[in-house]
């Protein structure tokens, strides 16, 4: 490691020959590799430069620039026999620097491949000497944003909380009526003091990237007759995310959609406390001409069922499947599309095939394009199945219906396929119809500008929310006349709305009433068992034990970090950032330093499989389909620096074991074994110790032989 602040460094890399990598008794892939080479990636095959530089922890940011390159060429026969992941090698080297935590002191980690194309030679270079200047900024040199920590109390902690879940985005009206039936009696309840929390959506993976700090409260709207008192008939309304979410891509264009891999259901609390609740505020229009006129805006749908999960590994699921049918026809139901308009179409296919097969793409009986899909190659352990993607942005016609069909061009009577998803964009006129309508309008963006939106089909009783930000929507006032009405609004953000009638509420349905818990509180503790809570007891008995050694453990049942960290929806990153938050709250003395998951888990999210043991979620690769690099891992949970977290090969910053128990009885012995081998008993301390003993297969021309015979030859020598 370097000890520097600001740092001028020159590097050698010294290359190896061209190794290879054995696959089986006749077949093996080159590979790059060079002295000190630290290997990342899915394959485990490109080489990385990395160097950690120890630095001081009021160190905010880093720049980090390349300069007296030198290079190598690798001939045109070499490079032709390298394995395919090197063929996303760039043009130029792209420096990656993060800041990590080890021990009581601060990295900063400089990493990047040192392999470029060389386009015009149709060849690669490698980088063989070079110098870096390293600049290292506190916080006096620039200005930064202050860094991200969880609530140190969680606000579930005080209060009468109750559980309703959603299965959309939209308006939803929770009575009185509907809080009888969850168990409260109306009859001293204050409607000041009723409060809506909660989210939807996925967690994002990355630390860096935002998430609450603890669940969020949101504006909401009562409806209390008159009286001031929250009835049986009275109701309150607010706005909810739904599991899936859109994101607007501004280099396309376009709106993208994440399906929610973990819970089909958002949830939601109604909370009962001591302060007043937020409540859903008007927005002030303003009096300047409109620089944009709206009476148009963009919308979307996706079709993405996740049925056959193909190699029993990886998160992605597929839908239909093209086996014993060669076309299928799929329609969107959007009213009020505008004509000849510009839409935008993203298609993602699967096939298996021993020869290359494509699909055609039709809208509406005209022919879009095509899209190929690669052959699965020879030789051993080929991925199962290959993907392709089919973007393109096309015209509509006047016609009002909107059907994509698929005609897969089986080349094989063996070959089979699958659609993915389907994901349209449209435009559509402002016209407000028998349902919700939300709306949104990239056009209307510019600095300082002013939009005025024009709905027709209003009535006096519609309401217009702008629900851009998710925990503070507000009202706008329309301006009816007759059938039509407009508002203006500042659009120098990307912003959305939705108009409806309360009638056109959807209802949430209660789920159950929460008890009180703090799991933000906890901090200073040594070890992490999280568990499901059929296993609470044998956690709770493991975690005795370690605690007559000294040890400060903490069991933590799934349910309550769900419940506090991803608003009850069953995302495995809720687990990671509750460990975190543990993490980050510590003393330096009293640092994390064990998580153990007590329960077995499963590639099955979302318990399709009839036997499915997913009791503690693990880490699923989106890779679902090259059986090599298709993994589940448990370090995801262990990923707790700011830069980490999207990735399953960052640096895992505590120890992490699991449990793979199914019942309480395989719990209870997986337990009654530990409290074994560690006691002072002759027998656990016999020459059996001393022992190892290898086994293999003898699949794949023996390689697997062959490997543990140099594994038994390597310890024998130790």
């Amino acid at each position: 490691m370097l000890f520097a602040q600001s740092v001028q460094k020159d590097f050698q890399i010294v290359w190896n020959a061209i190794n290879t990598l054995d696959i089986s008794e006749n077949e093996q892939i080159p590979v790059f590799s060079f002295n000190d080479a630290v290997f990342n990636g899915p394959y485990g095959l490109v080489p990385y430069f990395r160097v950690d530089i120890v630095i001081e922890k009021d160190v905010k940011d880093i720049n980090v620039s390349i300069r007296n390159q030198q290079f190598k060429l690798v001939s045109k026969s070499n490079q032709g026999i390298l394995h395919p992941v090197f063929k996303n090698i760039l043009d130029e080297i792209q420096i990656k620097t993060t800041f990590k935590s080890v021990g009581s002191e601060k990295i900063a980690r400089i990493e990047f491949i040192p392999i470029k194309r060389n386009s015009i030679l149709n060849a690669f270079s490698l980088l063989t000497s070079f110098s870096l200047d390293i600049d290292l900024l506190k916080s006096n040199e620039k200005e930064v944003s202050s860094e991200f920590s969880f609530a140190e109390e969680s606000v579930m902690a005080d209060g009468d909380w109750y559980k309703f879940k959603v299965d959309k985005s939209g308006v939803f009206k929770i009575s009185g009526a509907d809080l009888q039936n969850a168990g409260i009696s109306l009859t001293d309840i204050d409607p000041a003091k009723i409060s809506v929390y909660g989210f939807g959506g996925m967690l994002n993976e990355k630390n860096s990237d935002f998430r609450y700090s603890d669940i969020p409260e949101l504006a909401i709207s009562l409806e209390l007759g008159g009286d001031g008192k929250f009835d049986a008939t009275d109701y309150l309304l607010f706005y909810a995310q739904g599991t899936d979410s859109w994101k607007y891509n501004s280099t396309k264009n376009v709106f993208e959609h994440q399906l929610n891999i973990y819970d089909r259901n958002a949830f939601y609390y109604v909370h009962i406390g001591n302060q007043n609740g937020k409540r859903i505020s008007d927005i002030s229009q303003p009096e300047e001409e409109a620089d944009f006129q709206i009476d148009e805006f963009v919308d979307y749908s996706f079709i993405e069922d996740e049925t056959y999960n193909l190699i029993g590994s990886g998160r992605r699921w597929l839908g239909d499947k093209f086996e014993f049918i060669d076309s299928n026809t799929y329609s969107f139901d959007f009213e009020n599309l505008v004509p000849t308009s510009t839409a935008f179409i993203k298609v993602e296919l699967v096939a298996r095939s021993y020869s290359t097969s494509s699909f055609d793409l039709l809208y509406n009986e005209q022919r879009l394009g095509n899209v190929n899909i690669s052959k699965i190659p020879t030789g051993s352990y080929p991925a199962y199945a290959y993907d392709n993607t089919f973007e393109k942005y096309f015209q509509l016609t006047i016609d009002p219906e909107l059907k994509i069909g698929l005609n897969y061009n089986r080349p094989l009577s063996s070959s089979v396929a699958w659609l993915d998803y389907i994901e349209i964009n449209v435009k559509r006129q402002l016209i407000f119809g028998d349902n919700q309508l939300a709306f949104r309008s990239p056009e209307s963006v510019a600095d300082n500008a002013i939009t005025k939106f024009t709905i027709a089909n209003i009535n006096t009783s519609t309401m217009l929310w702008d629900i851009s930000n998710l925990t503070d929507v507000a009202s706008l006032q329309l301006n009816i006349n007759n059938t039509t009405a407009d508002f203006k609004v500042v659009t120098d953000k990307l912003r959305e709305f939705i108009a409806f009638d309360s009638n056109m509420a959807y209802s949430a349905e209660f789920v159950e009433k929460i008890a009180n818990q703090n799991l933000h509180a906890i901090s200073n503790i040594d070890m992490l068992i999280v568990c499901p809570q059929q296993f609470i007891s044998q956690a709770e008995d493991l975690a005795d034990f370690h605690r007559q050694d000294g040890l400060k453990v903490q069991v933590t049942p799934l349910y309550q970090i769900y419940n506090e960290y991803s608003s009850a929806s069953h995302d495995i990153t809720a687990i990671r950032d509750y460990v975190r938050s543990v993490y980050m709250s510590a003393s330096e003395s009293n640092s994390l330093k064990y998580l153990l998951l007590f329960g077995d888990a499963s590639f099955d999210y979302m318990k399709r499989e009839a036997i499915n043991t997913n009791m503690v979620p693990t880490y699923e690769s989106f890779e679902s389909f090259d059986p090599i690099i298709s993994i589940a891992v448990d370090d995801y949970f262990g990923f707790l620096d700011n830069d980490e977290g999207d990735m399953y090969y960052d640096d895992v910053d505590i120890g992490i074991g699991r449990l793979p128990v199914v019942s309480t009885e395989e719990a209870r012995r997986a337990v009654e074994k530990i409290k074994h081998y560690s006691s002072s008993d002759t027998a656990v301390y016999g020459d059996w110790r001393n022992v190892i003993c290898f086994i293999a297969d003898d699949e794949d021309n023996n390689l697997h032989i062959r490997q543990a015979d140099d594994l038994a030859k390597m310890v024998d020598t130790i």
